[in-house]
């Protein structure tokens, strides 16, 4: 069939048109971001929510733990008992809090500070060892064993299998700290000596559920949700209360 010059010119003009637009919407959908990385975007919100929601729900684990007391009532550095000298001096190496009789013992731990540091890990091992709530590591799931790897943190014992698991828990040490302070609440519930409130010496369980608060690794039940600040005010105080002093073993 011949065609003739209009009906071709025609059919040329449409073809150049469908073939321009079809360029222009695929150059405005690279050159428009809001077109091609659509899907990049969405998938990166959608991450960014779960992990903001995550990190919500382990601070609201945590909002009801107050970090270990200092381990020592004695001079990391002379051995003295802590205030036989007046009123002890600290200073924060490392973020860690080192308690000294005097001043003047100050410079002394600073000459090895590793070798004092020991010691106050030392010292949270024998104090929490017993009571460690977990057989399983905390990142792998794996077995203790017999020979766990104990770590210490913010005067607290963290085990794990191996030294490998320690650089996990300090990815996100938050998350392993709920978990492993679930744990403990669940230990030390069915021994737990005291029956009162030690902020408003109340009767647990008369205000409605106790709230159940982590200080360190030992348990503090209280009356309502309203006692935990003078916990995190006095935490020595009220393990005192609960627990009892060295010299008192009962509580009061």
């Amino acid at each position: 069939m011949r065609l003739d010059r209009t009906t071709l010119m025609a059919m040329l003009t449409m073809a150049m048109m469908l073939t321009l637009t079809g360029c222009g919407q695929a150059s405005g959908d690279a050159a428009d971001p809001s077109h091609a990385n659509h899907d990049a975007h969405a998938g990166h919100d959608h991450q960014k929510q779960a992990a903001d929601s995550e990190d919500e729900q382990e601070q609201q684990a945590l909002s009801n733990y107050v970090a270990a007391p200092y381990p020592l009532d004695t001079c990391v550095v002379a051995g003295g008992k802590l205030g036989s000298m007046g009123k002890p001096t600290s200073l924060v190496h490392e973020g860690r809090e080192v308690k000294f009789c005097c001043a003047a013992c100050e410079p002394k731990f600073k000459e090895d500070p590793d070798k004092y540091l020991k010691k106050i890990d030392t010292a949270v091992v024998e104090q929490q060892a017993d009571s460690y709530p977990l057989d399983t590591c905390l990142i792998s799931g794996d077995k203790l064993g017999d020979k766990p790897v104990d770590f210490v943190y913010e005067n607290r014992l963290v085990r794990f299998c191996c030294e490998m698991c320690v650089d996990g828990f300090l990815k996100n040490p938050n998350a392993s700290l709920a978990k492993l302070n679930e744990a403990a609440v669940k230990k030390q519930l069915a021994d737990y000596p005291a029956k009162k409130c030690p902020v408003t010496d109340a009767d647990l369980g008369s205000l409605g559920k106790p709230i159940d608060m982590m200080v360190g690794h030992r348990l503090v039940r209280l009356c309502c949700a309203g006692c935990d600040k003078k916990v995190k005010a006095n935490p020595v105080g009220m393990l005192h209360k609960v627990y009892g002093t060295p010299d008192k073993p009962d509580a009061e």
